[in-house]
């Protein structure tokens, strides 16, 4: 058996995207994959008077609905050595955006060498059968003036 992967956007728009990535584990880990690519290969640019403008390290995670079920999730920020953003475990869900103007989400961390704003996930503990259904919501910021 081989890990059951899936990946899907829920939303795409000019200033938000939304992703849904879950994984049924043969017992294989997952290390620094790429979930959300901020960077031009990635599917998450924003056209404006002609040119194409991509998160990159502009990108803020707003939002975080998870569910792990004998395993758990490092999310990391890309970058020639990967930065933890957040431990998963178990169920719940974060909110980072204060809608009053307030904290703007989770941001990438400023002069890392190599940090591109992608998120990668890496499993802990992913024994067969074990599984994680992860929704994220992230602000773009990209073509901001």
């Amino acid at each position: 058996m081989a890990n059951i992967l899936s990946t899907q956007i829920l939303h795409n728009g000019p200033r938000f995207l939304v992703s849904k990535f879950t994984n049924i584990s043969d017992g294989t880990a997952e290390t620094g994959v790429t979930k959300v690519d901020a960077t031009s290969t990635g599917p998450y640019g924003i056209a404006r008077s002609g040119q194409t403008f991509y998160p990159g390290v502009r990108i803020s995670i707003v939002s975080i609905w998870f569910s792990c079920i004998g395993m758990a999730i490092r999310m990391q920020w890309h970058a020639t050595t990967n930065v933890d953003i957040v431990a998963l475990a178990q169920s719940d869900n974060w909110t980072f955006l204060d809608d009053r103007g307030g904290f703007g989400g989770l941001t990438p961390p400023v002069g890392v060498a190599g940090i591109t704003g992608s998120i990668d996930f890496t499993t802990v503990a992913a024994a067969a059968n074990s599984a994680y259904t992860v929704i994220l919501k992230c602000a773009k910021n990209a073509g901001q003036e």
